[in-house]
């Protein structure tokens, strides 16, 4: 009749994908034979770099948003450079209303204007320079996120920069 253990088989390529991540492994050992009962793992992301095809970008430095037609990544690193030049700002609305799951922001980056991430939700991690100067007038405004740590060298933020950002639960100010 065969054995009614169950076993554990690994996926083919293509089987854990997420858009914008590397898959890692599990947070547990797997075991050849799953013993009887309830047996639990969890998938370990890791956040990989966002081709600087994703970005527009001004002759300025600024990152406009996403390039049109791509498929947007759920996690996002900015890279220090996009076609040639250099990120120096996040522009005005350049991620409005968008759903991510982690922001990381490129060292060299110093401002991000208003409401750049206006009514955006980011769900785990918002990683800031610490060239950052300046956040801008409703910069994030709106946005969803559980905790922000603001750079040292931060020296001014915006009215209204942080309005309505109601499931903020760590805040470092320096």
């Amino acid at each position: 009749e065969g054995d009614p253990t169950p076993t554990v088989q690994e996926p083919g390529p293509g089987v854990f994908e997420r858009h914008g991540y590397n898959f890692v492994g599990w947070d547990k050992e797997i075991p050849a034979t799953l013993p009887a009962g309830e047996f639990k793992v969890s998938a370990v992301w890791e956040l990989a770099s966002t081709p600087e095809s994703c970005f527009e970008i001004s002759n300025s430095g600024a990152i406009l948003g996403f390039a049109d037609g791509i498929t947007k990544p759920w996690g996002i690193v900015i890279p220090a450079t996009v076609n040639g030049i250099s990120v120096t700002s996040i522009a005005y609305e350049a991620f409005y209303n968008e759903r991510l799951i982690d922001v990381v922001i490129p060292e060299g980056v110093t401002s991000i204007a208003g409401r750049a991430f206006f009514a955006s939700s980011i769900y785990d991690n918002l990683t800031l320079p610490s060239t950052l100067k300046t956040i801008g007038h409703s910069a994030f405004s709106q946005t969803q996120f559980n905790a922000l740590t603001l750079p040292e060298g931060l020296e001014s933020i915006g009215g209204s920069a942080f309005d309505m950002c109601r499931d903020i639960k760590t805040l470092y100010i320096p």
